[in-house]
């Protein structure tokens, strides 16, 4: 092969898998490289056969970075293996924050319940706490980087009154043949808790990744939300069954076309009160070790 394999097909193909399957490879390569060591994120944006491009990012800032390569690649397959060698070297340990103290995350994983409405105060609850708790979801892992984790967060009386209105016309759709009283019982439940967020998931269109890694990084963006709102002495429940996932609630919160799907309802506020400890099964019930 020559260069003229080096087709903007082919080069696209290779960006295009790195962005998608090795974009925290990516990461510590440009690090290594001298890139700025306050990055987050990044995503090549041009390569060729001297060298490649790429945007860096947090959450305040983004920069370019260039970096060329020792010798131009002779083909495409040597570009691969260039681009093998240069994120396969080793990079820099990692550096924990100072602050972290990994027996206080265990605390919180191990304190993380499930609280029923009845167990929330009806209090309002400050957007900020709200706010913290979504933008820890947002970190959850995800294959392709879809990020296909949505929110919808209702707190307002009227937007709560609305939202109930179409539950209602729901209910029997999702519940043929239900008694009133059931709908009575969803009512006080569901009016019991401040801070209503529906959950939904939102695929990529192009170059789709299979729907159960996307379930997966949801359910990821939902326990990273409840985490936070624990920490933050906040209770939650998240409530799916053919109500809260029904097709014609999802195309309420703008979720109507497959495969984007509604996948319950997140209730939160404060405790009333701690919960009892839940015994769990033991670790050795659920993990096999091969060591020889």
């Amino acid at each position: 092969m020559t260069t003229t394999d080096l087709t903007p097909e082919r080069l696209s193909a290779y960006l295009e898998h790195i962005n998608d399957d090795h974009a925290e490879e990516l990461l510590a390569t440009i690090k290594a490289l001298g890139g700025p060591e306050w990055a987050e994120g990044a995503e090549m944006t041009a390569l060729g056969p001297e060298g490649f491009t790429a945007l860096v990012w947090d959450g305040e800032q983004s920069a370019r970075f260039e970096h060329r390569f020792a010798e131009p690649a002779r083909d495409a397959l040597h570009l691969r293996e260039m681009l093998v060698a240069l994120m396969s070297r080793p990079q820099p340990a990692h550096r924990p924050y100072p602050s972290f103290d990994a027996d206080a995350l265990e605390a919180i994983i191990r304190g993380r319940r499930s609280y029923g409405v009845q167990a929330l105060k009806p209090d309002p609850v400050p957007r900020a706490l709200i706010e913290r708790c979504l933008d820890a979801a947002r970190y959850a892992p995800n294959n392709g980087r879809t990020h296909p984790f949505r929110f919808v967060v209702i707190t307002g009386p009227e937007a709560k009154q609305r939202l109930w209105a179409k539950v209602q016309e729901v209910f029997p759709k999702a519940l043929p043949g239900y008694e009133p009283r059931w709908l009575e019982s969803y009512r006080k439940l569901i009016f019991g808790a401040p801070v209503w967020i529906a959950i939904g998931m939102q695929p990529r269109r192009e170059r789709p990744m299979p729907e159960w890694e996307e379930l997966a990084a949801v359910s990821m963006a939902v326990q990273n939300l409840h985490l936070m709102a624990a920490a933050q002495g906040l209770g939650g429940l998240w409530a799916s069954g053919p109500v809260a996932t029904h097709p014609d609630l999802a195309a309420y919160f703008g979720w109507a076309e497959p495969p984007d799907r509604l996948l319950g309802l997140f209730y939160m506020g404060f405790a009333k009160r701690a919960l009892a400890p839940r015994k769990y099964p033991s670790l050795e019930s659920l993990v096999r070790w091969e060591e020889d």
